[in-house]
C-alpha cells in the first residue's frame, strides 16, 4: 500500500510539472535581455488553457490565468527600476541576466543591416572589453504569407567576439544613448537588405492603398502560380529537347585530347559547352572548405574541380538564379586547381557571369570546348520552343508584409523606448507613394505596440550615385522629401547625411555620423537633454526681383559654410576619390537652384550666408525666379550646415 500510495503522488507530481512545462515564451525573453525602463511592460507567452501563470521580477509579482487559447499576458511597472540585472520568473522558467533600460527596435535595409565589423574607424572597438550595457536581441531573417506569433533570434552582450551581427548604425545610436544615460540600452535588430517598405508593412496598413495593394496581389499570385508554371515548363522543355535531338548526355569529364580555345566574349549555345579556368584554394579554405558562388545560372550547369563532378545545378537553373556550392574541408589540397562549369546548352546563347571563391572573384582566364554539338533549330523547333517562366517572385523583397508578419509583429507587444530606421532606396522610385506608405507605416507600428507617440527616428538617404550637373534632375531627392513627410508626425526627427555618403558605393562605410546623430534624436526628444540635434530646415523663402531670401529654423546660433574639398569619395573601400566638380564654384554655397518662367532649372552662381538664418540667392540667367530648391539630386554636392555641425535639409519652394 505505501508504495502504491508513492507511486501515485510521484504521478500526481510528475503531471504538476508537466502542466507548468507547458508554458513557453516567446525568443525575445531570454538570457540578457532587456526590459525597458517603463510603466507598463507587458510579459506574455503560452500555456495551458485555464493554467495560472506566475511572473516574478525584481520583488514584482503578477498572477494570471491563461485563456482558452491558452494565451497570457502581465504587465510589470519598471518605471522606477534599478538597471539590474534580475531574474524573470514564469512559473518554474528562469530567464537570467535580464537589465533594464532603454530598448529600441532598428530596422529598415541594407544600411541599417550593415555590419560594425565592416564600418570605418572601429579599430579600437575591435579589442574592446565586452560592454554588458549594450546588448542585441538578433532577428534571424525569415518571411511568412500570415503573422507568425514568435521568430527566431538571441540576445547578445556586444563584444568584439560578437559584433559581426550588429547593425553599424544600431550600434552607434546604442553607444551615445548608454554613454549619456549611463543605463542598459538593447537594440531589436530587425533588419533585411534590398528590402521595400511594403514588405514591412502590415496587411491592415495597407488597405488605404489601392494601386499599392493591387501591385501586391499581382505578386502574390505569381508567387502562388509560379512553381506549377515552372513544373509544366520543366516537362514541356523535356519533351521539346528530345522531339527536336537537343537532350543532355551522360556527365563524363572531357577527354585529355579535348581542344579547348580561349573563351569568345559571347558563348554560342547550341550543345554540351565546357568551361575551364584554374583557381587557387589556400591552406584555410582547404581546411575549413570553401563555397564557390555562381551568379545567374540560367541553364542545367555541373561544376567539376580536377575532373570530378562536385555539385550540379539542374532542374532549378532556368530559374536564373545565384548558385552558391559548399565545397567541405579536407576535400582539396591548397594550391592550384581546375574549375570547370559543364553546361548543357540547349537554346542560344549561353548566359555566363561571374564566379566568386567565398564572395572574391576568380580572376583567371577562362578556356572553351564543346563536347557536342546538337543540329540547327528549325523554325517548326524554335516555334515550338517552350517559353521559360522567369524569375520567382522573391518573398522577402517582393511580397507585401512577409517581413512584418515574420519579423515584427512576432514582437509585438514588447515595450520599446522608441524606433529607429535607414530603408527608402529600393522604394527610390515611386517617392510620390513612399510619402504616403512611410507616415502609415509608423502610425500602425505604434498602435500595434500600444504606444501612440511611440518615438520614431529615422535617417534621410546618403548620397550615392553620380554627380550629376542639370539641376532639374532630382533622382533620390524626390526619395528624401517623401522621407521628411513623416515629420507631420509627432515624436519623430531624422538624421540627414549629406555629409556621409560614397558615390559609387550604396553601401557607406561611415555609419557613425548616422548613428550619432540619430541618438542625438533621442536624447533631445526622449530625454529632454539640452542638446543640439536638427539640422537647419527651411521655413519659408521670399523673393524680391531676381533674388531669393531662404529662411531657416534650427540653426543653433547661426548658418555656416562648410569648406568644400577638392576631391569626393569614390568608393573607400577601394580607397577611391575623384576630383569634386562644383555647380556654382564662384559662390560661398553650393547645392541652390532656381527655376525660370519656362521650367527650366539653374544652378545659382551666387549663394551666400546673408544672416544668422537666412541664405540669399540668385543666378545670372533666371530674372524671375519661380521655384528655388536645395539638395535635390541623388548626390548633390553642399555645405550649408548650422552652427551645431548638422547639414542643412533639403526643400524646394514653389515662390509668390
Amino acid at each position: 500500500m505505501k508504495l502504491h500510495h508513492f507511486l501515485s503522488v510521484a504521478a500526481i507530481f510528475a503531471i504538476a510539472l508537466t502542466l507548468h512545462a507547458a508554458v513557453s515564451l516567446p525568443a525575445i525573453f531570454s538570457d540578457h535581455a532587456v526590459l525597458a525602463k517603463r510603466s507598463a511592460v507587458p510579459v506574455w507567452g503560452q500555456a495551458d488553457p485555464g493554467e495560472q501563470v506566475t511572473v516574478k521580477f525584481n520583488g514584482q509579482t503578477r498572477t494570471v490565468t491563461a485563456g482558452k487559447d491558452g494565451k497570457f499576458r502581465v504587465d510589470l511597472d519598471l518605471a522606477n527600476s534599478p538597471a539590474g540585472p534580475f531574474e524573470l520568473h514564469v512559473n518554474d522558467k528562469v530567464i537570467r541576466d535580464v537589465a533594464v533600460g532603454e530598448v529600441y527596435l532598428a530596422s529598415g535595409q541594407s544600411n541599417m543591416n550593415f555590419r560594425l565589423k565592416n564600418c570605418e574607424n572601429i579599430s579600437k572597438l575591435k579589442t574592446a572589453a565586452a560592454n554588458p550595457q549594450i546588448r542585441f536581441f538578433y532577428v534571424e531573417r525569415d518571411f511568412s504569407l500570415t503573422p507568425k506569433d514568435d521568430l527566431n533570434g538571441k540576445w547578445i552582450i556586444f563584444s568584439p567576439k560578437e559584433m559581426g551581427l550588429f547593425s553599424g548604425v544600431a550600434y552607434f545610436f546604442a553607444a551615445g544613448l548608454q554613454q549619456k544615460l549611463n543605463v542598459p540600452v538593447g537594440i531589436i535588430q530587425s533588419t533585411i537588405g534590398g528590402t521595400r517598405i511594403e514588405a514591412w508593412m502590415s496587411q491592415q496598413s495597407l488597405k488605404s492603398f489601392p494601386h499599392t495593394s493591387n501591385r501586391g496581389r499581382e505578386y502574390l499570385m505569381r508567387h502562388r502560380e509560379y512553381p506549377v508554371l515552372y513544373k509544366k515548363f520543366l516537362r514541356d522543355n523535356a519533351a521539346w529537347e528530345k522531339k527536336f535531338k537537343r537532350t543532355d548526355t551522360p556527365h563524363v569529364a572531357p577527354p585529355a585530347d579535348a581542344k579547348w580555345i580561349d573563351k569568345p566574349a559571347r558563348i554560342p549555345g547550341n550543345g554540351i559547352i565546357w568551361l575551364k579556368t584554374t583557381f587557387t584554394i589556400s591552406p584555410n579554405a582547404a581546411k575549413k572548405g570553401f563555397a564557390l558562388n555562381f551568379e545567374k545560372i540560367f541553364m542545367p550547369t555541373s561544376v567539376w574541380i580536377d575532373g570530378e563532378k562536385v555539385g550540379e545545378r539542374v532542374d532549378r537553373a532556368w530559374e536564373w538564379a545565384s548558385y552558391e556550392l559548399n565545397v567541405p574541408g579536407e576535400k582539396f589540397a591548397p594550391g592550384d586547381h581546375t574549375l570547370m562549369l559543364r553546361i548543357h546548352a540547349s537554346r542560344s546563347p549561353v548566359p555566363f557571369r561571374n564566379v566568386k571563391i567565398n564572395k572574391s572573384q576568380l580572376k583567371s582566364d577562362w578556356q572553351m570546348y564543346r563536347e557536342k554539338k546538337f543540329p540547327n533549330l528549325t523554325n517548326a523547333g524554335k516555334k515550338e520552343c517552350p517559353p521559360i517562366p522567369g524569375q520567382p517572385v522573391n518573398p522577402i523583397r517582393q511580397l507585401w508584409s512577409s517581413l512584418y508578419n515574420a519579423m515584427i509583429h512576432p514582437l509585438i507587444p514588447y515595450r520599446l523606448s522608441g524606433v529607429i530606421w535607414y530603408q527608402g532606396e529600393s522604394n527610390a522610385k515611386e517617392a510620390w507613394e513612399y510619402g504616403k506608405l512611410f507616415p502609415a507605416m509608423i502610425t500602425d507600428w505604434r498602435e500595434r505596440f500600444e504606444d501612440k507617440e511611440l518615438p520614431f527616428f529615422f535617417c534621410l538617404l546618403a548620397p550615392y550615385q553620380p554627380k550629376n550637373s542639370d539641376p532639374a534632375v532630382a533622382g533620390w531627392g524626390d526619395l528624401r522629401s517623401a522621407q521628411m513627410q513623416a515629420l507631420a508626425l509627432p515624436k519623430t526627427g531624422m538624421a540627414v547625411l549629406f555629409d556621409a555618403g560614397e558615390t559609387s558605393d550604396i553601401h557607406p562605410l561611415d555609419k557613425a555620423t548616422p548613428g550619432k546623430r540619430l541618438a542625438a534624436q533621442a536624447l533631445a526628444k526622449v530625454y529632454g537633454q539640452n542638446i543640439p540635434c536638427e539640422s537647419p530646415v527651411a521655413t519659408h523663402a521670399v523673393k524680391s526681383s531676381n533674388r531669393v531670401t531662404i529662411h531657416f529654423d534650427h540653426t543653433y546660433g547661426a548658418l555656416t559654410a562648410a569648406q568644400i574639398p577638392a576631391l569626393q569619395h569614390v568608393r573607400k573601400t577601394a580607397g577611391k576619390t575623384a576630383p569634386l566638380i562644383r555647380m556654382s564654384p564662384d559662390t560661398q554655397l553650393e547645392g541652390f537652384a532656381l527655376c525660370d518662367r519656362n521650367g527650366k532649372w539653374f544652378w545659382a552662381d551666387k549663394a551666400e550666408i546673408s544672416g544668422d538664418n537666412t541664405v540669399t540667392v540668385s543666378a545670372t540667367a533666371v530674372k524671375n525666379p519661380v521655384k528655388v530648391r536645395y539638395c535635390r539630386s541623388s548626390n548633390p554636392t553642399c555645405n550649408l550646415f548650422n552652427r551645431a555641425g548638422f547639414p542643412a535639409a533639403p526643400f524646394e519652394f514653389l515662390l509668390q
